[in-house]
């Protein structure tokens, strides 16, 4: 696990008290998710493009064209002639575990293991998932109260906020009476008018997801506070400021390597964006290393919320360019993975019933389920890739995620010699190896 080259500790206080001086946090860990709902539904996503790619290298044939399939069996078929031993060894694995029984597959892949391979590579797997429908969640083990509504024979009256009142006659919102053939409308868009008005169990919420703020504790202090005051940032970097080739990757005498650096990117709202690749340079043999002073690798914006804290996470994808086109493949593929990890949850949420469902679009519903998003998509790339590793053999470089959470738009890290305020962290770095290699990158961030 990667340590920080410069480490201080933190006593973390808690707002309004003495001595309080807010510091970011960074986490390199990528920990299935908390809850148990969402580890549901993400693995089972994991599972249908791990049969995917899977029965896409047992049968490259019956992929459909313009498909993500088909972008895998055009990689497959670029690594067969560069490296022809080691996607043979692959294609036959692949074979195995599709032709096993469909006990085996169901093992290893979840529910679609119940089709066959060639009919689930042609479908391919966002097809394949839109087709099976959605897993069942359990609505309080995500956080929010009971959905049901039971509707009295004396049916209900809509208040102008949006909540349901019993009353002896159905009472539309202009005042008349609603025909027997509106009741379902209307119910329905009471209820959905209720749930956007905020109407949930924040402790519940808050047990499950961890308690936020809905504004920044550290902006102000008390009078007798020790808070040293900073200007607010708006802006987190992410530096990069080496990489260096520590083993070069095999086979060593064909010549140099080739190295680009692409990532993923999550704010506090779970968005994830692709960050395109970076060529680092040629020549990287052993030893050699490259230092860079001002490359931004990506940046995020502090104020797209107001909720605090807010966490970030940074995805690095290194690649050796004689792969193939596979790095640009994952790259791509994560983007989709984060697509259908965000429609399943929604999914989910509103087969638990209109309430639930109707929820997902209120601020601070949306927040939460933003911000487990990230951590979703990073546990769901982690798996994936290690899926490949066990089918390529080593022979890819796993990404590295980096997550910092931020409390305040005030926080800053300490100097070295023990000072609050340094608006930059100290260096941390990760190291990757695949192909026989092994390379080291160094990065920083920075609130501004």
């Amino acid at each position: 696990m990667p340590m920080p080259i410069n480490t201080t500790s933190v006593f973390e206080l808690q707002p309004g008290l003495l001595n309080i001086k807010s510091v970011p946090v960074q986490n390199d860990s990528v920990d299935e998710p908390d809850n148990s709902e969402i580890r549901k539904i993400t693995e089972d996503v994991i599972n249908a493009v791990k049969y995917s790619l899977t029965a896409t290298a047992a049968h490259p044939d019956s992929v459909r064209s313009n498909s993500t399939e088909s972008e895998f069996a055009a990689v497959m078929e670029k690594l067969g002639k560069i490296r022809p031993g080691m996607v043979e060894a692959a294609r036959s694995e692949a074979r195995a575990l599709v032709q096993a029984d469909e006990s085996v597959r169901r093992a290893v892949f979840g529910r679609h293991g119940a089709i066959p391979a060639q009919a689930f590579v042609g479908n391919g797997f966002k097809r394949s998932l839109e087709d099976q429908g959605s897993i069942e969640v359990n609505a309080k083990l995500l956080g929010v109260t009971s959905n049901s509504v039971t509707i009295p024979n004396g049916v209900l009256r809509p208040t102008d906020g949006g909540l349901l009142i019993p009353s002896d006659v159905l009472i539309g919102r202009g005042g008349n009476v609603v025909a027997p053939n509106d009741f379902q409308s209307v119910v329905s868009d009471t209820a959905t008018s209720a749930a956007k008005s905020g109407v949930f169990d924040k402790e519940r919420m808050d047990s499950v997801w961890g308690a936020t703020t809905d504004f920044d504790p550290y902006a102000e202090q008390a009078p007798d506070s020790d808070f040293m005051p900073q200007a607010a940032a708006s802006r987190l970097g992410v530096y990069v400021r080496r990489v260096k080739c520590e083993d070069e990757t095999d086979p060593e005498w064909w010549g140099n390597d080739e190295i680009a650096l692409g990532g993923i990117s999550t704010d506090e709202n779970g968005d994830v964006k692709k960050i395109g690749e970076t060529f680092v340079g040629d020549g990287f043999k052993d030893g050699k290393s490259k230092s860079y002073s001002d490359w931004q690798f990506h940046w995020f914006s502090l104020n797209e919320e107001r909720f605090w804290p807010k966490k970030y996470g940074i995805t690095f994808v290194l690649a050796e360019k004689d792969n193939g086109g596979l790095s640009d493949f994952l790259n791509k593929l994560w983007a989709e993975v984060k697509d259908k990890v965000k429609e399943a949850i929604e999914k989910a949420l509103e087969i638990a019933g209109g309430i639930v469902g109707g929820m997902f679009g209120v601020a601070e519903i949306g927040r939460v389920i933003g911000q487990v998003l990230g951590k979703a998509v990073a546990w769901a790339i982690n798996k994936l890739v290690e899926w490949l590793i066990g089918l390529f053999k080593d022979d890819i470089f796993k990404p590295a995620t980096a997550w910092l959470t931020v409390p305040s738009a005030h926080a800053r890290w300490y100097y070295p010699n023990g000072t609050w305020g340094n608006p930059w962290s100290g260096t941390w770095w990760f190291r990757f190896s695949g192909f026989g290699g092994r390379y080291l990158l160094e990065y920083q961030w920075r609130l501004y």
